[in-house]
């Protein structure tokens, strides 16, 4: 019996020995780590204007063959500058969310359950059966932050006895106050 117990260790040791974080500093957390992936963002997106300015004379090439090369009216150049617009603000959503995606994932699984901000305000992310946290978990925890964004969602962590999010209760993940590790 004490040999299947070993095997059950983990980096992120067994729940009941570190208590759930708080609601106050998990969002502490989270705010920092938006920063971080604000961070990102913006120095990819200085990268994409870089490629798009080397790239800008064939996407215009391309863009006079897709209009069959007719001349652009004023009206018509509104209506398109309109529908970029929209087009933009999409896709600004889109790789904010998966971008938050990526950068959650990829930390919690090459830092151990944690990010810089959990690792600043000593958080971890463990499950809650004590099993070590996994890429599955990690994936699955973290997938669902593009339906825990929307605000009626928020509340879910308020009736949780371990103050878990939507995220969390799918993946059976939970975030701890990370305890230093026991020799």
């Amino acid at each position: 019996m004490v040999a299947s117990q070993e095997f059950f260790k983990t980096v992120e040791r067994a729940p009941g020995g570190d208590p759930p974080a708080g609601l106050g500093i998990r969002y502490l957390a989270w705010f920092l780590d938006n920063i971080v992936v604000m961070v990102l963002l913006i120095a990819t997106f200085f990268l994409a204007v870089w490629c798009g300015v080397v790239t800008e004379t064939a996407v215009r090439e391309t863009a006079w063959a897709l209009q069959g090369g007719e001349a652009v009216t004023p009206d018509k150049q509104d209506e398109q500058g309109l529908q970029a617009l929209q087009y933009l603000m999409g896709l600004t959503t889109l790789i904010w969310s998966m971008g938050s995606v990526v950068y959650y994932g990829c930390s919690e699984f090459w830092l151990h359950g944690q990010t810089c901000g959990k690792w600043l305000l000593g958080l971890r992310v463990v499950r809650v059966d004590g099993v070590a946290l996994g890429a599955a978990a990690i994936f699955v925890r973290n997938l669902f932050r593009l339906i825990d964004q929307f605000p009626p969602v928020w509340i879910v962590p308020l009736f949780s006895k371990r103050s878990q999010r939507f995220g969390d209760m799918v993946a059976g993940t939970m975030v701890v106050r990370d305890s230093p590790a026991q020799p």
